[in-house]
Order: C-alpha cells, then structure tokens, then sequence
C-alpha cells in the first residue's frame, strides 16, 4: 500500500508571464531525501487568478 502527499505551489503572474513563487527542483529534492518519490505534476495554471498553482504528487510505501 501507498501513501500520497500533494504539494501545492502558487503561481504569480508578472508582466513577464507566470512563474512559481517557489523553487519545485528543491522541493523533489528534500521529499526524495525523506523517502517520497516524486511521481506527477498537476498544472492548473488555468484556474481563476488568486486560485492558480501547480501541485506536485509524490508517494512512498506505507510503513
């Protein structure tokens, strides 16, 4: 059996266009040292301002 968690990370939007307020690359990181293997990213920049974000799956075997 497996158990999940999701990480939300909000997106802020710049003249520039979208970027993440938080670093992803180094949140894969500290979860995989922690035992989580990253498994999906689920983009929903598509949402209504102020509801946009990206979640990030990761899972590990019940202990």
């Amino acid at each position: 059996m497996y158990i999940y968690d999701i990480v939300s990370l909000d997106v802020s939007e710049k003249r520039e266009g979208l970027s993440l307020k938080e670093d992803y690359s180094h949140i894969i990181q500290q979860k995989a040292q922690k035992g989580w293997r990253f498994v999906q990213v689920v983009n929903l920049t598509n949402l209504a301002r102020g509801q946009r974000r990206i979640d990030l799956i990761f899972e590990k075997k019940e202990s």
